[in-house]
């Protein structure tokens, strides 16, 4: 169980799934107890090994609503494919959250690829995988299609040398606009 505030905001995760999202939670207020109560058969459960984290970056519903654009490169794909790996999802699916949230916004979804290849395929590559990315958004959070647009921008714009693994990662990203 992993509990995340963030201002006035109040998330609950049980394994890594988020289970609660109460965006006012906290509103002016400071708690200092947590109470969990389980009844099942006369059971008592007990939660322990609970850390509260000192500080929580923004989120990334925040980043794309105020600033109108986000980069990740966490959302991964496996190897030269465009198929999307499930360590991807928690991201996808706060994008499909704000998406839902403001169905009169347009998204555009770019993808980014490292230099490895050539430019043909990587120009491909990276159009393909903003299309799995806008297709998740489609099927998983009923997204309408005219809703978003895809660009591929293949290895035309890194953000880093490529030179080592670690920069090529980064080179390896999904930016999302939105309008």
């Amino acid at each position: 169980m992993s509990l995340w505030r963030q201002d006035s905001r109040l998330r609950i995760y049980l394994d890594d799934e988020k289970v609660l999202d109460l965006p006012r939670a906290f509103a002016g207020k400071n708690y200092n107890t947590l109470v969990l109560n389980v009844n099942m058969s006369h059971i008592n459960y007990y939660v322990s090994n609970i850390v509260l984290a000192s500080e929580a970056g923004a989120d990334t519903r925040h980043k794309l609503l105020e600033t109108g654009s986000f980069t990740t490169s966490d959302i991964l794909f496996d190897t030269g494919k465009a198929s999307l790996q499930a360590s991807s999802f928690p991201i996808l699916d706060e994008i499909g959250e704000v998406m839902k949230t403001n169905p009169s916004k347009q998204l555009t979804i770019i993808g980014h690829t490292d230099s490895d290849g050539s430019d043909a395929a990587n120009q491909k590559l990276s159009e393909q995988r903003a299309e799995s990315v806008k297709t998740y958004l489609m099927y998983k959070h009923n997204i309408d299609s005219k809703q978003m647009t895809t660009l591929g921008k293949g290895e035309s714009q890194p953000v880093a040398s490529g030179n080592s693994a670690a920069d090529k990662a980064k080179n390896r990203r999904v930016e999302f606009l939105l309008n």
